[in-house]
């Protein structure tokens, strides 16, 4: 599994990569930030410092669902390429989370289990600074979701807070990235975006992604193109 966390105040971050058995990847990788001199861990390292930090571990089986052994199972009686399975939206389990206090204080976080298929030791755009996300107390943060040797190529999320730097809101900052990464190297993907002032930006360019926000007591989410459901939401 890989991991990224990042504090907007002065551009700490902590990520992990290629680790295994650990129940909450953005946590280690927020211990790597706030108790190393390091910005990224991989592997067997990743997996003692864990140990060394008491972080809770789980067997792989408690990792394993039914649909992720499908997939897999999938790939092998097709032995279709990484990126089919990924265009079919049926090879990747990203998670992220962008957020803003009153303060203007910014945060992004992005944790994988990686792709269907995928190469032993293969890192993809997740635990990269400015590719899985980024985020910059003068602008804002952003978590990215996709294919991650796409978002790599053209490091989605700091492109973004780049966009956002000349003044581009964050949905069209969103937007523009994503459209430049399908135009120069055919990938698609979804992130989701705020400003240091609190505007959002939610954008993808694959079949679903699910996204929520919330601001104030009013919540907002969707899945398919297009959907945004609202909610009010009291006394939380």
């Amino acid at each position: 599994m890989d991991a990224l966390i990042m504090d907007g105040r002065g551009l700490q971050t902590g990520a992990v990569t290629c680790v295994q058995n650990i129940k909450n990847p953005v946590s280690l990788a927020r211990l790597v930030m706030e108790k190393t001199d390091h910005t990224l861990l991989a592997g067997k390292g990743a997996n003692r410092f864990a140990e060394e930090q008491g972080v809770q571990q789980v067997s792989k089986e408690q990792l394993i669902c039914k649909t992720a052994i499908e997939k897999l199972e999938k790939y092998k009686k097709y032995s279709l390429a990484v990126s089919d399975l990924f265009r079919e939206g049926k090879g990747h389990d990203t998670v992220g989370a962008v957020a803003v206090d009153s303060l203007g204080n910014v945060a992004s976080a992005t944790s994988t289990g990686g792709i269907t298929g995928k190469e032993a030791g293969r890192v993809g755009d997740c635990p990269l600074v400015g590719c899985g996300g980024y985020c910059d107390n003068n602008i804002g943060a952003v978590s990215s979701t996709g294919h991650g040797e796409s978002i790599s190529r053209v490091v989605l999320a700091k492109t973004i807070i780049m966009y956002m730097q000349q003044g581009l809101s964050p949905q069209d900052s969103a937007e523009k990235a994503l459209s430049v990464m399908t135009q120069r190297v055919q990938g698609s993907g979804g992130v989701i975006v705020v400003s240091n002032t609190g505007d959002i930006g939610i954008s993808f360019t694959t079949e679903r992604m699910s996204w929520a926000s919330m601001q104030n007591d009013q919540l907002c989410y969707g899945l398919d193109p297009g959907e945004n459901n609202i909610a009010t939401i009291s006394n939380i």
